[in-house]
């Protein structure tokens, strides 16, 4: 990210990454230092009420799940709604 630092700055993108749970993220808090507003998210690796119905799950181990940041920028005046598991 700090490589795109200018652009960032500029354009003001919204950013989604995947991140370890337990590590430090330091380009959250360096998101968060450009007016960056940081929500962490975690994605399933298979939904069964998927767009196919398909009841099959490949995914291993079946439980898989990718854990995500999405990072708005404040000026940008978008609201994140989290849903309760």
């Amino acid at each position: 990210l700090q490589g795109a630092s200018d652009t960032i700055s500029k354009f003001k993108p919204i950013i989604s990454f995947e991140f370890t749970p337990g590590k430090p993220l330091p380009a959250e808090e360096w998101l968060k230092e450009k007016g960056y507003t940081c929500h962490c998210y975690q994605a399933n690796g298979f939904n069964p009420d998927n767009f196919f119905n398909n009841k099959d799950n490949y995914f291993q181990p079946p439980n898989v799940a990718s854990f995500n940041v999405l990072c708005i920028p404040l000026d940008k005046n978008i609201s994140v709604i989290q849903e309760k598991p």
